[in-house]
């Protein structure tokens, strides 16, 4: 997208959720600014203009990048999905959830429904949020130092890559649920016709695509990284098997 630092905000935002992040981490207000130039936005803020169209050109260029990922080496691809995905994904769960809340605190009376969207997102970024912290603290790890060693390794935390895999997968239909329930509640993420709130908006936008790359990322892990991972394991459990016999 072509960004010019005399479009409003209002125009910048409208359909693109990178720019939308990086405004509003420079504290830039797309609700109440929508109608200002992104050059009286960034003057009253104090943020070069031009540099902040060079950043949200950046970040768009390296969202298109990120292709052939299947690809990868299995230790790459924990990386890829460590710094990608582990990263945008609590970046726009943060992101919904200030929002989320401006919207409910702004319209919660008239559209009392955003009180329940804003339990059942909660809800499934909780689950979310300690699955990533599980997967990067100790499941990426595992499968890190099995690549490097090139055997079975062992651990105390549990036998096998078997268990929190296991886990992860179980969990996918109490996160399908929320994420229908949330579909359902916002209409499939549709603006009530009596809201031409921004906030509203970009929230339902920002939802909309974290569901996507929710279910990207899950692909990646279910259909790729995570039976490598446990072929692998497998591989070196009987080379350790047939060394012992």
């Amino acid at each position: 997208m072509k960004i010019d630092v005399e479009d409003t905000i209002s125009h910048i935002i409208d359909g693109n959720l990178t720019a939308a992040k990086i405004l509003a981490g420079y504290q830039i207000d797309f609700c109440t600014e929508g109608h200002k130039t992104l050059k009286d936005a960034c003057r009253d803020a104090g943020v070069p203009a031009r540099r902040l169209v060079e950043k949200i050109k950046a970040a768009e260029q390296s969202h298109e990048q990120l292709t052939a990922v299947a690809s990868m080496r299995i230790d790459e691809l924990t990386r890829f999905l460590e710094k990608h995905y582990h990263s945008s994904t609590s970046e726009s769960i943060a992101f919904i959830k200030t929002n989320l809340a401006r919207v409910v605190r702004v319209h919660g009376r008239k559209h009392p429904e955003q009180e329940q969207v804003n339990r059942t997102f909660a809800a499934l970024t909780a689950r979310l949020t300690v699955q990533m912290q599980h997967e990067a603290f100790i499941l990426f790890p595992y499968i890190r130092e099995m690549v490097k060693k090139g055997k079975r390794i062992n651990t105390s935390i549990y036998r096998s890559a078997k268990s929190p895999i296991r886990e992860m997968i179980s969990d996918h239909p109490a996160q399908d649920e929320s994420l229908r329930k949330l579909d359902d509640l916002t209409h499939h993420y549709h603006v009530p016709a009596d809201c031409s709130c921004n906030a509203f908006r970009i929230t339902y936008a920002a939802m909309k695509d974290l569901e996507k790359e929710l279910r990207m990322y899950r692909s990646l892990e279910d259909d790729f990284l995570f039976p490598r991972a446990l072929e692998m394991e497998a591989r070196f459990n009987m080379a350790t098997w047939e060394v012992h016999c």
